[in-house]
């Protein structure tokens, strides 16, 4: 089962929710970029290429990363696990 990151902005309030594994394949793609950046110095476009890739990417794991609402970037974080059941709050 799917996990996600539950994240509460701290400037207005906002829970959104995120994929653990989004986040990790985001994270493995950036790093494989970067280094295919500098695997194709003797080849510009591809190069280029690979650089624009690696952007791409960490502008996506920013995205992931910031309060839809209103772009903060300060939060708090839970990690939901949705394999385990609910934990009863006891009385």
């Amino acid at each position: 089962m799917p996990q996600e990151h539950q994240r509460q902005c701290q400037a207005c309030g906002k829970v959104w929710h995120s994929l653990v594994s989004r986040e990790k394949q985001v994270e493995r793609d950036n790093k494989s970029n970067s280094c295919n950046v500098c695997a194709q110095m003797c080849n510009p476009a591809a190069q280029l290429q690979a650089k624009h890739n690696a952007e791409t990417n960490q502008s996506e794991l920013s995205r992931l990363r910031q309060c839809p609402q209103c772009g903060s970037a300060n939060f708090n974080e839970r990690i939901i696990d949705h394999s385990k059941p609910p934990q009863q709050i006891p009385r």
